[in-house]
């Protein structure tokens, strides 16, 4: 399968997200504003966000991650959920922080 996708395709053992093509989060994380990070605790990649923030704030990066137990794969973009409103308001709220002049 590898051969037909090529070097990206994840095979048996793979971990895509940690390959350097396809995740930033293996770059220089140094010099990186706040990394936040909002998942749902019922999405199957929620393990795999815990670690990549985990490897930002080793690498010395601000870096958060916001849980909502509840919560789904791209659920922020259902803006009627309780949860969405939610991580969008703290959102706004970050933006606002980084862009005070």
């Amino acid at each position: 399968m590898k051969g037909r996708y090529g070097p990206c395709a994840a095979g048996p053992g793979d971990r895509p997200l940690e390959h350097p093509w396809l995740s930033p989060i293996n770059d220089s994380l140094r010099d990186l504003p706040l990394i936040s990070v909002f998942h749902g605790e019922r999405d199957i990649l929620y393990p795999d966000a815990k670690k990549m923030v985990a490897k930002a704030k080793a690498a010395g990066t601000n870096a958060e991650i916001n849980l909502y137990p509840d919560a789904f794969h791209v659920f922020v973009g259902l803006p009627h959920l309780p949860e969405s409103r939610a991580a969008l308001a703290h959102a706004r709220e970050i933006i606002k922080t980084v862009t005070v002049t």
